[in-house]
Protein backbone atom coordinates (compact mmCIF):
# COMPACT_ATOMS: atom_id res chain seq x y z
CA UNK A 1 0.00 0.00 0.00
CA UNK A 2 1.35 3.38 -1.28
CA UNK A 3 0.52 6.94 0.40
CA UNK A 4 0.90 9.21 -2.22
CA UNK A 5 1.47 12.46 -1.28
CA UNK A 6 2.84 15.01 -3.75
CA UNK A 7 2.20 18.47 -4.83
CA UNK A 8 2.40 20.09 -8.20
CA UNK A 9 5.81 21.52 -7.04
CA UNK A 10 7.32 17.91 -6.55
CA UNK A 11 7.60 17.77 -10.31
CA UNK A 12 8.32 20.95 -10.77
CA UNK A 13 11.55 20.07 -8.54
CA UNK A 14 12.53 16.78 -10.60
CA UNK A 15 12.09 18.38 -13.54
CA UNK A 16 13.89 21.70 -12.97
CA UNK A 17 16.86 19.54 -11.54
CA UNK A 18 17.67 17.23 -13.91
CA UNK A 19 17.35 20.03 -16.28
CA UNK A 20 19.87 22.21 -13.82
CA UNK A 21 22.59 19.26 -13.96
CA UNK A 22 22.77 19.78 -17.90
CA UNK A 23 23.84 23.53 -17.57
CA UNK A 24 25.98 22.54 -14.68
CA UNK A 25 27.69 19.53 -16.36
CA UNK A 26 28.14 21.81 -19.44
CA UNK A 27 30.03 24.80 -18.38
CA UNK A 28 32.94 22.13 -17.40
CA UNK A 29 32.45 20.65 -20.85
CA UNK A 30 32.37 23.73 -22.50
CA UNK A 31 35.82 25.08 -20.65
CA UNK A 32 37.28 21.57 -19.89
CA UNK A 33 40.69 22.99 -22.34
CA UNK A 34 40.97 26.57 -20.35
CA UNK A 35 40.26 24.48 -16.92
CA UNK A 36 43.37 22.42 -17.96
CA UNK A 37 45.47 24.82 -19.35
CA UNK A 38 44.42 27.22 -15.67
CA UNK A 39 46.62 24.26 -13.63
CA UNK A 40 48.75 23.07 -16.31
CA UNK A 41 47.59 19.63 -17.07
CA UNK A 42 48.46 17.43 -19.71
CA UNK A 43 46.28 14.98 -21.13
CA UNK A 44 46.75 12.29 -18.41
CA UNK A 45 46.31 14.52 -15.74
CA UNK A 46 43.17 15.67 -17.64
CA UNK A 47 41.53 12.63 -17.34
CA UNK A 48 42.25 12.41 -13.83
CA UNK A 49 40.58 15.54 -13.04
CA UNK A 50 37.43 14.29 -15.04
CA UNK A 51 37.42 10.88 -13.26
CA UNK A 52 37.28 12.90 -9.75
CA UNK A 53 33.92 14.34 -9.84
CA UNK A 54 32.55 10.12 -10.38
CA UNK A 55 34.57 9.27 -7.52
CA UNK A 56 32.22 10.51 -4.70
CA UNK A 57 29.52 8.42 -6.72
CA UNK A 58 31.29 5.29 -6.13
CA UNK A 59 31.18 5.31 -1.83
CA UNK A 60 28.49 7.88 -1.44
CA UNK A 61 25.37 6.30 -2.92
CA UNK A 62 25.55 3.07 -1.77
CA UNK A 63 25.59 4.78 2.80
CA UNK A 64 22.86 7.48 1.29
CA UNK A 65 20.60 5.60 -0.44
CA UNK A 66 20.25 3.32 2.79
CA UNK A 67 19.82 6.39 4.41
CA UNK A 68 17.20 7.86 1.77
CA UNK A 69 15.09 4.43 2.19
CA UNK A 70 15.22 4.63 6.44
CA UNK A 71 14.93 8.74 7.30
CA UNK A 72 13.26 9.97 4.19
CA UNK A 73 14.58 11.21 0.07
CA UNK A 74 13.57 14.68 1.33
CA UNK A 75 16.16 15.38 3.96
CA UNK A 76 18.84 13.61 1.55
CA UNK A 77 18.05 16.10 -1.36
CA UNK A 78 17.85 18.84 1.02
CA UNK A 79 21.81 17.76 1.53
CA UNK A 80 22.43 16.94 -1.78
CA UNK A 81 21.81 20.55 -2.85
CA UNK A 82 23.71 21.86 0.11
CA UNK A 83 26.91 19.68 -0.95
CA UNK A 84 26.45 21.07 -4.24
CA UNK A 85 26.20 24.22 -3.77
CA UNK A 86 29.70 24.10 -1.41
CA UNK A 87 31.38 21.84 -3.79
CA UNK A 88 30.74 24.73 -6.89
CA UNK A 89 31.66 27.32 -5.44
CA UNK A 90 35.00 25.50 -3.88
CA UNK A 91 35.34 25.09 -8.22
CA UNK A 92 35.29 28.29 -8.72
CA UNK A 93 37.47 30.16 -6.45
CA UNK A 94 40.15 27.37 -6.40
CA UNK A 95 43.36 28.15 -6.37
CA UNK A 96 45.31 25.47 -7.11
CA UNK A 97 44.59 21.79 -9.00
CA UNK A 98 43.83 20.34 -5.50
CA UNK A 99 41.58 22.72 -4.11
CA UNK A 100 39.24 22.49 -7.42
CA UNK A 101 39.43 18.18 -6.82
CA UNK A 102 38.12 18.63 -3.76
CA UNK A 103 36.04 20.81 -4.98
CA UNK A 104 35.04 18.19 -7.28
CA UNK A 105 34.41 15.62 -4.78
CA UNK A 106 32.25 17.18 -2.57
CA UNK A 107 30.00 18.30 -5.72
CA UNK A 108 30.19 14.54 -6.56
CA UNK A 109 29.13 13.87 -3.46
CA UNK A 110 25.91 15.68 -3.54
CA UNK A 111 25.53 14.57 -7.46
CA UNK A 112 25.57 11.06 -5.78
CA UNK A 113 23.03 11.84 -2.86
CA UNK A 114 20.38 13.38 -5.56
CA UNK A 115 20.66 10.67 -7.85
CA UNK A 116 19.86 7.99 -4.83
CA UNK A 117 16.89 10.31 -3.71
CA UNK A 118 15.52 12.49 -6.89
CA UNK A 119 14.79 8.95 -9.09
CA UNK A 120 13.48 6.96 -6.57
CA UNK A 121 11.03 9.34 -5.20
CA UNK A 122 9.64 9.80 -8.44
CA UNK A 123 8.73 6.13 -8.61
CA UNK A 124 7.74 6.09 -4.74
CA UNK A 125 5.00 8.64 -6.38
CA UNK A 126 3.99 7.01 -9.81
CA UNK A 127 5.35 3.65 -9.42
CA UNK A 128 3.08 2.82 -12.78
CA UNK A 129 4.25 5.65 -14.66
CA UNK A 130 8.13 6.38 -13.33
CA UNK A 131 9.90 5.45 -16.41
CA UNK A 132 7.62 7.58 -18.67
CA UNK A 133 7.75 10.22 -16.49
CA UNK A 134 11.94 9.92 -16.11
CA UNK A 135 12.08 10.06 -19.72
CA UNK A 136 10.10 12.94 -20.10
CA UNK A 137 12.40 14.36 -17.64
CA UNK A 138 15.43 13.76 -19.37
CA UNK A 139 13.94 15.18 -22.63
CA UNK A 140 13.36 18.37 -20.72
CA UNK A 141 16.55 18.57 -19.10
CA UNK A 142 18.27 17.50 -22.33
CA UNK A 143 16.40 20.48 -24.20
CA UNK A 144 17.55 23.18 -22.16
CA UNK A 145 21.19 21.78 -22.62
CA UNK A 146 20.84 22.18 -26.05
CA UNK A 147 21.37 26.02 -26.03
CA UNK A 148 23.20 26.12 -22.77
CA UNK A 149 26.54 25.45 -24.19
CA UNK A 150 26.34 27.78 -27.14
CA UNK A 151 25.27 30.59 -24.86
CA UNK A 152 27.91 29.96 -22.24
CA UNK A 153 30.78 30.07 -24.48
CA UNK A 154 28.69 32.82 -26.33
CA UNK A 155 28.01 34.76 -23.30
CA UNK A 156 31.64 34.49 -21.92
CA UNK A 157 33.28 35.42 -24.65
CA UNK A 158 31.38 39.01 -25.27
CA UNK A 159 31.63 39.85 -21.52
CA UNK A 160 35.23 38.38 -21.13
CA UNK A 161 34.69 35.89 -18.26
CA UNK A 162 35.89 32.82 -17.20
CA UNK A 163 35.02 29.15 -16.32
CA UNK A 164 35.23 30.65 -12.89
CA UNK A 165 32.64 32.77 -13.62
CA UNK A 166 30.83 30.50 -15.35
CA UNK A 167 30.50 28.48 -12.43
CA UNK A 168 29.80 30.91 -10.22
CA UNK A 169 26.46 31.33 -11.85
CA UNK A 170 25.53 28.20 -11.68
CA UNK A 171 26.11 27.80 -8.05
CA UNK A 172 23.48 30.91 -7.64
CA UNK A 173 21.18 28.31 -10.02
CA UNK A 174 21.22 25.26 -7.70
CA UNK A 175 19.95 27.41 -4.68
CA UNK A 176 16.16 27.62 -6.58
CA UNK A 177 15.73 23.54 -6.12
CA UNK A 178 17.37 23.51 -2.49
CA UNK A 179 14.05 25.91 -1.80
CA UNK A 180 12.04 23.46 -4.40
CA UNK A 181 12.99 20.96 -1.80
CA UNK A 182 11.45 22.77 1.24
CA UNK A 183 8.16 23.28 0.22
CA UNK A 184 7.40 20.16 -1.97
CA UNK A 185 6.03 17.21 -0.76
CA UNK A 186 7.33 13.96 -1.12
CA UNK A 187 5.17 10.28 -1.38
CA UNK A 188 6.34 8.13 1.15
CA UNK A 189 5.67 3.97 0.98
CA UNK A 190 4.08 2.51 3.76
CA UNK A 191 6.92 -0.12 4.66
CA UNK A 192 5.96 -3.79 5.79
CA UNK A 193 9.10 -4.10 8.40
CA UNK A 194 9.75 -1.14 10.36
CA UNK A 195 11.82 -3.00 12.75
CA UNK A 196 15.59 -1.88 13.28
CA UNK A 197 16.43 -5.04 11.37
CA UNK A 198 15.50 -3.01 8.02
CA UNK A 199 18.77 -0.53 8.80
CA UNK A 200 20.83 -3.99 8.93
CA UNK A 201 24.06 -4.76 6.19
CA UNK A 202 21.65 -8.09 5.85
CA UNK A 203 18.82 -5.57 4.45
CA UNK A 204 21.08 -4.21 2.24
CA UNK A 205 22.83 -7.82 1.22
CA UNK A 206 18.80 -8.65 0.62
CA UNK A 207 18.88 -6.31 -1.93
CA UNK A 208 22.47 -7.30 -3.68
CA UNK A 209 21.29 -10.46 -4.23
CA UNK A 210 18.93 -9.84 -6.79
CA UNK A 211 21.35 -10.84 -10.02
CA UNK A 212 19.66 -8.86 -12.23
CA UNK A 213 20.44 -5.83 -10.76
CA UNK A 214 23.66 -6.51 -10.56
CA UNK A 215 24.20 -7.09 -14.20
CA UNK A 216 22.66 -4.40 -14.69
CA UNK A 217 24.48 -2.25 -12.63
CA UNK A 218 27.82 -3.38 -14.31
CA UNK A 219 26.02 -2.58 -18.18
CA UNK A 220 25.61 1.18 -16.61
CA UNK A 221 28.92 1.18 -15.44
CA UNK A 222 29.91 0.54 -19.40
CA UNK A 223 27.65 2.79 -20.74
CA UNK A 224 28.56 5.61 -18.00
CA UNK A 225 32.60 4.83 -19.06
CA UNK A 226 31.29 5.72 -22.58
CA UNK A 227 28.58 8.06 -22.29
CA UNK A 228 29.93 10.35 -19.68
CA UNK A 229 33.36 10.35 -21.21
CA UNK A 230 32.15 11.22 -24.63
CA UNK A 231 30.82 14.18 -23.40
CA UNK A 232 33.83 15.25 -21.76
CA UNK A 233 36.16 14.77 -24.56
CA UNK A 234 33.92 15.66 -27.60
CA UNK A 235 35.81 18.99 -27.85
CA UNK A 236 39.03 17.39 -27.41
CA UNK A 237 38.17 15.11 -30.16
CA UNK A 238 36.76 18.00 -32.44
CA UNK A 239 40.07 20.43 -31.61
CA UNK A 240 43.20 17.04 -32.34
CA UNK A 241 41.18 15.04 -35.20
CA UNK A 242 39.75 17.97 -36.84
CA UNK A 243 41.52 20.93 -35.79
CA UNK A 244 38.09 22.37 -34.93
CA UNK A 245 38.09 23.06 -31.34
CA UNK A 246 35.16 25.75 -30.98
CA UNK A 247 32.75 23.24 -33.08
CA UNK A 248 33.09 21.22 -29.76
CA UNK A 249 30.15 23.58 -28.09
CA UNK A 250 28.56 22.77 -31.11
CA UNK A 251 28.78 19.31 -30.73
CA UNK A 252 27.35 19.30 -26.86
CA UNK A 253 24.31 20.98 -28.57
CA UNK A 254 23.73 18.56 -30.59
CA UNK A 255 24.36 15.90 -28.12
CA UNK A 256 21.52 17.74 -25.81
CA UNK A 257 19.10 17.84 -28.55
CA UNK A 258 19.21 14.02 -29.52
CA UNK A 259 19.46 13.11 -26.11
CA UNK A 260 15.89 15.34 -26.10
CA UNK A 261 14.52 13.15 -29.04
CA UNK A 262 15.80 10.01 -27.94
CA UNK A 263 14.92 10.24 -24.40
CA UNK A 264 11.38 11.55 -24.93
CA UNK A 265 10.48 8.86 -27.33
CA UNK A 266 11.89 6.24 -24.93
CA UNK A 267 8.94 7.57 -22.66
CA UNK A 268 6.53 5.56 -25.02
CA UNK A 269 8.42 2.32 -25.53
CA UNK A 270 6.41 -0.49 -23.95
CA UNK A 271 8.03 -2.89 -21.66
CA UNK A 272 7.95 -5.77 -23.97
CA UNK A 273 10.01 -3.58 -26.01
CA UNK A 274 12.66 -2.36 -23.96
CA UNK A 275 15.07 -5.16 -24.39
CA UNK A 276 15.21 -4.76 -27.98
CA UNK A 277 15.42 -1.58 -27.79
CA UNK A 278 18.29 -1.13 -25.22
CA UNK A 279 20.27 -4.03 -27.24
CA UNK A 280 19.60 -2.30 -30.52
CA UNK A 281 20.85 0.93 -29.83
CA UNK A 282 23.79 -0.01 -27.84
CA UNK A 283 25.22 -1.94 -31.21
CA UNK A 284 24.52 1.28 -32.77
CA UNK A 285 26.62 3.05 -30.68
CA UNK A 286 29.29 1.22 -30.83
CA UNK A 287 29.55 1.20 -34.57
CA UNK A 288 29.36 5.15 -34.39
CA UNK A 289 31.90 5.37 -32.32
CA UNK A 290 34.70 3.07 -34.28
CA UNK A 291 33.21 5.29 -37.85
CA UNK A 292 33.34 8.26 -36.58
CA UNK A 293 37.17 7.93 -35.88
CA UNK A 294 37.83 7.83 -39.78
CA UNK A 295 36.05 11.05 -40.75
CA UNK A 296 37.76 14.11 -42.26
CA UNK A 297 34.31 16.18 -42.07
CA UNK A 298 33.03 18.28 -40.02
CA UNK A 299 29.33 18.29 -40.84
CA UNK A 300 29.78 14.25 -40.88
CA UNK A 301 31.62 13.91 -37.75
CA UNK A 302 28.47 15.94 -36.68
CA UNK A 303 26.33 14.06 -38.12
CA UNK A 304 27.89 11.04 -36.53
CA UNK A 305 27.84 12.77 -32.94
CA UNK A 306 24.01 12.85 -33.04
CA UNK A 307 23.64 9.17 -34.02
CA UNK A 308 25.88 8.69 -30.79
CA UNK A 309 23.70 10.98 -28.67
CA UNK A 310 20.50 8.96 -30.28
CA UNK A 311 21.42 5.94 -29.38
CA UNK A 312 23.18 6.42 -25.69
CA UNK A 313 19.90 8.64 -25.05
CA UNK A 314 17.50 5.73 -23.92
CA UNK A 315 19.70 3.29 -22.46
CA UNK A 316 20.29 5.11 -19.15
CA UNK A 317 16.70 5.86 -18.46
CA UNK A 318 15.54 2.29 -18.99
CA UNK A 319 18.19 0.92 -16.83
CA UNK A 320 17.64 3.57 -13.92
CA UNK A 321 13.75 2.78 -13.88
CA UNK A 322 14.13 -0.29 -13.73
CA UNK A 323 16.24 -0.36 -10.72
CA UNK A 324 14.03 2.26 -8.84
CA UNK A 325 10.72 -0.12 -9.65
CA UNK A 326 12.19 -3.22 -8.92
CA UNK A 327 12.14 -3.13 -4.83
CA UNK A 328 9.43 -0.61 -3.95
CA UNK A 329 10.22 -0.90 0.22
CA UNK A 330 14.39 -0.17 -0.80
CA UNK A 331 14.06 1.87 -3.97
CA UNK A 332 16.73 4.55 -3.23
CA UNK A 333 19.38 1.22 -1.48
CA UNK A 334 18.49 -0.58 -5.50
CA UNK A 335 19.06 2.80 -7.67
CA UNK A 336 22.34 3.41 -5.56
CA UNK A 337 23.54 0.17 -6.62
CA UNK A 338 23.09 2.34 -10.48
CA UNK A 339 24.68 5.01 -9.33
CA UNK A 340 27.80 3.53 -7.89
CA UNK A 341 28.01 1.62 -11.63
CA UNK A 342 27.61 5.57 -13.20
CA UNK A 343 30.71 6.63 -10.50
CA UNK A 344 32.85 3.90 -11.32
CA UNK A 345 32.10 3.89 -15.39
CA UNK A 346 32.63 8.03 -14.95
CA UNK A 347 35.36 7.48 -13.35
CA UNK A 348 37.28 5.11 -14.49
CA UNK A 349 36.54 6.00 -18.34
CA UNK A 350 37.75 9.60 -18.22
CA UNK A 351 40.84 8.52 -16.81
CA UNK A 352 41.27 5.90 -19.23
CA UNK A 353 40.23 7.70 -22.41
CA UNK A 354 42.99 10.46 -21.19
CA UNK A 355 45.49 7.72 -21.13
CA UNK A 356 45.06 6.64 -24.40
CA UNK A 357 44.13 9.87 -25.93
CA UNK A 358 48.21 10.50 -24.73
CA UNK A 359 49.71 7.60 -25.65
CA UNK A 360 48.28 7.47 -28.97
CA UNK A 361 45.44 10.10 -29.98
CA UNK A 362 41.95 10.67 -29.13
CA UNK A 363 40.49 8.56 -31.74
CA UNK A 364 42.13 5.64 -30.38
CA UNK A 365 39.77 6.70 -27.23
CA UNK A 366 36.78 7.18 -28.74
CA UNK A 367 37.49 3.57 -30.44
CA UNK A 368 37.69 2.68 -26.63
CA UNK A 369 34.51 3.75 -26.17
CA UNK A 370 33.38 2.06 -28.87
CA UNK A 371 34.08 -1.10 -27.24
CA UNK A 372 32.82 0.06 -23.69
CA UNK A 373 29.05 -0.15 -25.49
CA UNK A 374 29.88 -3.12 -26.54
CA UNK A 375 30.36 -4.66 -23.07
CA UNK A 376 27.50 -2.76 -22.09
CA UNK A 377 25.44 -4.56 -24.07
CA UNK A 378 26.14 -8.01 -23.17
CA UNK A 379 26.02 -7.36 -19.92
CA UNK A 380 22.40 -6.24 -20.05
CA UNK A 381 21.30 -9.27 -22.12
CA UNK A 382 22.46 -11.24 -19.07
CA UNK A 383 20.61 -9.27 -16.96
CA UNK A 384 17.30 -9.37 -18.50
CA UNK A 385 17.64 -13.32 -18.87
CA UNK A 386 18.46 -14.05 -15.17
CA UNK A 387 15.36 -10.94 -14.45
CA UNK A 388 13.04 -13.34 -17.30
CA UNK A 389 14.12 -16.66 -15.25
CA UNK A 390 13.24 -14.94 -11.84
CA UNK A 391 9.60 -14.16 -13.16
CA UNK A 392 9.51 -17.26 -14.29
CA UNK A 393 10.78 -19.04 -11.05
CA UNK A 394 8.07 -16.72 -9.29
CA UNK A 395 5.30 -17.66 -11.39
CA UNK A 396 5.83 -21.42 -11.36
CA UNK A 397 5.93 -20.87 -7.17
Amino acid sequence: MRKLKTSPLFLKLTSYSLGLTFVRNHVTNVFVLQIAQTFGLNTVELGGMLSARFVAQIFVPLVMGRVADLIGKKKVLALAFILEILGTLMMAVSPTIGWYIAGVLVQGSGNGCVSVSLTPALADAYPDKATKLLSLQQAFGSTIGIISPLIINAVTKATGGTWREALLVADVLIVVPLIFTCFAEFATVQIKDTSVKRASLKEMLRVLNNGALIFAAISITFYCAMDNTYVSYVSMFFRDALSAEDIGAVALSVHSACYAISRFLTGFVKPQWEKKVSVSCLIVNAAAFILITTLTSIPVALAFCAVISLSAGPVFTLLMGYAAKSDPENSATATSIMVVGNGIGGAGGAFLAGVVADIWNVEWAFIMLGIFSVVSVITYIISRKIDEKRKAAKLAA
